[in-house]
């Protein structure tokens, strides 16, 4: 498409103004100290201070009057114009050139008015990001700002003007001591503008900083998100670590969506509500929540944004996710009470990946995927939580925590029977004689066959009071194996998911 010349030409302009608009806020504070130092007697509105007080009066009257001209209405509707409308009226002194108006009175009203370049300094608002973009709005709120902010510039105009005039009433005739007054009423005004614009930088960048911080901590884990608000550069950053992985899955939750199909305002509210207790205590072992997939939730511990060796965050892992379910049970909520568990060690690629529409900051690897396969394997098993092999490795003795050695599956994508292992809160199971019989009645199995193996499983399946789950998936299969005749079985389980 081709550009007119007149479309270029507005453009050129409006870069013009934009540029100026610093060098003239720096411009405004010279004209400022020049009037001060004038004021103490310090300088003589003569000679080179004269032509220079003229050019800046020149210089804001131009930069007004372009802006006019180039801008139209986005000018006149702007929140800053009325700061730089009262900016330029200084620029009256320059009728001063004049022989015939040096006999006028309302000369020295001329010369009054140079105070108002201070006003410019109001200008620096509009640098601030928050308050920039809330005077662009089109919106109420953005119209409401730039009317208060006009009517503020000129209510401080007419007040500190008023001011001024009672003091050249009240010393009259007595120039040291107006000059004094006047010295000291322009100091003021300018510290307590210097005071008003940190005040006001200081709360409103402090402010977009918690809003920023909220919003980025919605989207993104809580560790990604204060990182990338310190070091926005490192946004496309990738690093290879060891990480261990978490998925957390609710049990129950299709039949909880079909019970309440006629009120899903009332089964998302009892899903946040787990959600909450579940991400709460992971978080409170520094989990990278990674995202939530339904009614499941993924989390990882490792790479650059936390801290500890991988057998940190194994622990790290282990802990938080007993603790979630510890919690979730003692929410007692009518709908989701348990939860599948899996998790997997392996080393990742960490950071962000998507595509030029959708990025996400994620854990990438075998252990995900291992760690993915292991949480549906959970249930099949009969255990609340199954870990892998170089998990429990990592994890070493852990106080609290007592560990057994679930056997081996057979998971999607991996060639490999799979060790694995069950955790368990040893605080919560204070009796763990059956961890024993369990071991023996395994051993047994791989060694003897499913047969050999039935009264061995049973006798674990009694020693833990209420039974024990993984004997009892022991037991079904070990009799569907002995009844398929099958001479030399699979010790690993196959899992369906």
């Amino acid at each position: 498409m081709k550009v007119s010349p007149s479309h270029r030409a507005g453009s050129i302009a409006e870069s013009i103004i934009e540029r100026a608009d610093k060098p003239l806020l720096a411009l405004a504070i010279v004209a400022v100290g020049l009037y001060l130092l004038e004021l103490r007697g310090l300088l003589s509105l003569s000679g080179p201070v004269r032509v220079i007080s003229l050019i800046l009066d020149a210089l804001f009257l131009a930069d007004f009057l372009m802006k006019l001209s180039v801008l139209h209405g986005r000018y006149l509707g702007s929140a800053w114009i009325a700061a730089d409308l009262l900016s330029c009226l200084p620029g009256l002194v320059l009728l001063l050139n004049m022989p015939w108006l040096q006999a006028v009175q309302m000369a020295r009203v001329f010369r009054v008015l140079r105070v108002l370049r201070s006003i410019r300094v109001l200008r620096s608002l509009q640098f601030l990001p928050a308050l920039a973009q809330l005077a662009a709005e089109k919106d109420q709120e953005g119209r409401h700002f730039r009317i208060e902010m006009n009517a503020g510039v000129a209510l401080y105009a007419a007040a500190f003007m008023g001011i001024l005039a009672w003091i050249h009433a009240r010393f009259d005739g007595r120039p040291a001591e107006m000059g004094d007054a006047e010295f000291f009423l322009v100091l003021g005004a300018l510290l307590a503008t210097a005071l008003f614009l940190f005040l006001i930088h200081s709360e409103v960048r402090e402010s977009s900083w918690k809003q920023l911080r909220s919003l980025l901590n919605i989207a993104l884990p809580r560790q990604v998100a204060e990182h990338f608000l310190h070091h926005p550069g490192a946004f496309h950053e990738r690093h290879r670590a060891a990480a261990t992985t978490l998925f957390i899955d609710f049990v129950g939750f299709s039949a909880t969506a079909e019970k309440l199909r006629s009120d899903v305002q009332a089964l998302a509210g009892h899903l946040e509500k787990a959600m909450d207790v579940v991400v709460d205590r992971l978080l409170a072992h520094d989990l990278i929540i990674d995202k939530f997939i339904g009614d499941a939730v993924m989390a990882f511990r490792g790479g650059p944004l936390v801290t500890g060796e991988p057998c940190d965050h194994a622990r790290a892992v282990v802990r938080g996710a007993l603790e979630a379910a510890q919690a979730l049970g003692e929410m007692d909520d009518p709908y989701f009470r348990k939860v599948k568990i899996g998790a997997a060690s392996d080393e990742c690629l960490i950071g962000v990946f998507g595509t030029s529409k959708r990025l996400t900051y994620t854990a990438l690897g075998d252990g995900v995927n291992l760690a993915a396969r292991l949480e549906p394997a959970s249930a099949q098993c009969g255990a609340q939580a199954l870990f892998c092999d170089q998990t429990r490795a990592l994890c070493g003795e852990m106080p609290g925590i007592a560990w057994r050695r679930w056997g081996t599956v057979r998971v999607k994508g991996k060639a490999d029977p799979q060790v694995v292992w069950e955790a368990l809160d040893a605080s919560r199971t204070p009796d763990l004689s059956f961890l024993a019989a369990y071991q023996k009645a395994r051993a047994v199995f791989e060694k003897d066959g499913p047969a050999a193996a039935l009264p061995f499983f049973r006798e674990a399946d009694a020693a833990r009071p209420g039974g024990d789950p993984p004997s009892q998936v022991h037991l079904r299969w070990c009799d569907e194996l002995a009844r398929s005749c099958v001479e030399e079985p699979d010790t690993a389980l196959p899992v369906t998911k």
